[in-house]
């Protein structure tokens, strides 16, 4: 029963430890998850202002080429000068975010064809207004042209921020998730781990209990034992002395022949001490000379006997 009882006790801890390392190890893996998550929750951000930043970037180049189409002076053409600059930068900073989403890269190209084509009609008008006139350049604006590629420009930044959206509504689920179920995980290993713990102390106390009972009855059966070693020593006392006392000669051996005890009677009787007749041998060769042999034979037929019976005589010839 204790090693049962161990073995429960070993098998309570055992399971609490592994969950305990299942739960380390979910949480762990739900902790990268939500991090990674939030990269790329984070990256999506960045995917997104950089695309308002790129549409930004085109009409402030709209707005430096107007102005200069209005007054012809250069210094309206700066916005223009630094919406270049930049733009470039941008589209590459956009393909670089987007690099391992294929629709994006696909729409970054289309894009940038896109952003060439109104850099290009900007720089035309602009260079209408400057060679000839204000009139050439406006008719030139006033085709639609430039209107029609921002409006195509609008659109695949639409298409893009969408996805992007899409995205980031997908990993901010998907980190709600993990965040959810690190605490279900945390919540359900504490509560387990707890039951566990109440079974264990359960057991151990149960042990002690056992234990406690044991020791209890283990100390009342010593208790007991020593009362019977004790009157059994009263009775082998009153025994012995009874053989000693007995008016009859008497004298007590063990199968294997040895003589345990002799009383006075015999002593009196055969004339020989106990320590003169250790054994039934000497006894019978001392007693018995050449007739010890059937002597002997009937005293072993005597042990094998399982009924009582008192006949049996045998003359002694005393030589001592």
């Amino acid at each position: 029963m204790k090693q049962s009882l161990t073995r429960q006790i070993t098998a309570g801890i055992g399971m609490a430890v592994a969950l305990l390392i299942f739960n380390a190890t979910t949480s762990y893996r739900n902790t990268l998850k939500l991090v990674e998550n939030e990269r790329w929750v984070g990256h999506t951000h960045r995917v997104l202002t950089e695309l308002e930043a790129t549409l930004s970037t085109l009409k402030d180049a709209e707005t430096g080429q107007r102005g200069y189409l209005v007054t012809g002076e250069e210094r309206y053409l700066e916005p223009y000068h630094s919406a270049i600059a930049r733009i470039n930068e941008q589209v590459v900073g956009l393909q670089q975010l987007t690099a391992e989403n294929k629709r994006q890269q696909q729409r970054i190209r289309n894009l940038k064809i896109a952003i060439d084509s109104k850099l290009a009609e900007l720089e035309g008008t602009i260079n209408l207004r400057r060679k000839k006139n204000l009139e050439a350049a406006l008719r030139e604006v006033k085709s639609g042209r430039g209107k029609q590629i921002m409006g195509a420009i609008r659109q695949q930044i639409a298409a893009m921020t969408a996805e992007e959206t899409q995205l980031l509504q997908q990993g901010a689920r998907e980190s709600k998730k993990s965040a959810n179920l690190t605490i279900l995980t945390f919540t359900v290993a504490t509560l387990v781990n707890f039951l566990f713990m109440v079974v264990v102390y359960y057991l151990v106390k149960r042990d002690r209990t056992l234990r406690d009972n044991a020791e209890i009855k283990q100390n009342q059966l010593l208790e007991q034992l020593e009362h019977d070693r004790h009157s059994l020593q009263l009775t082998e006392e009153s025994f012995r002395r009874a053989i000693i006392e007995a008016p009859l000669p008497i004298m007590l051996h063990a199968e294997n022949g040895e003589v345990l005890q002799v009383n006075s009677a015999w002593t009196e009787f055969s004339g020989y001490q106990h320590s003169e007749i250790p054994t039934i041998e000497d006894w019978t060769e001392k007693a018995y000379h050449n007739r010890k042999s059937l002597v002997q034979a009937d005293i072993d037929r005597l042990h094998q006997l399982n009924a009582r019976i008192s006949e049996g005589e045998y003359m002694i010839g005393l030589t001592h």
